[in-house]
């Protein structure tokens, strides 16, 4: 059953790379997206107040991945 729900999760993951990517998939497909963040609470409410989506977790194995953040690209 923890397979299971692990593989739903990562069948259902989409990785973005800019904001324009991030809401397209919120209107076409759904499901979770994965991108980089500034980790700054100005960046989460901004993204927030434009498409009603909170960061619900960050993966332990992706904590040392370096990119831009999808929102400001800092």
């Amino acid at each position: 059953m923890f397979q299971k729900a692990l593989d739903f999760r990562d069948n259902h993951i989409t990785k973005v790379t800019t904001m324009q990517e991030f809401k397209q998939i919120l209107e076409n497909k759904g499901g979770f997206i994965s991108c980089f963040w500034d980790g700054t609470v100005e960046t989460e409410k901004r993204v927030k107040e434009e498409t009603k989506v909170t960061i619900r977790c960050i993966p332990l194995d992706s904590i040392e991945e370096v990119g831009t953040c999808i929102y400001f690209y800092r």
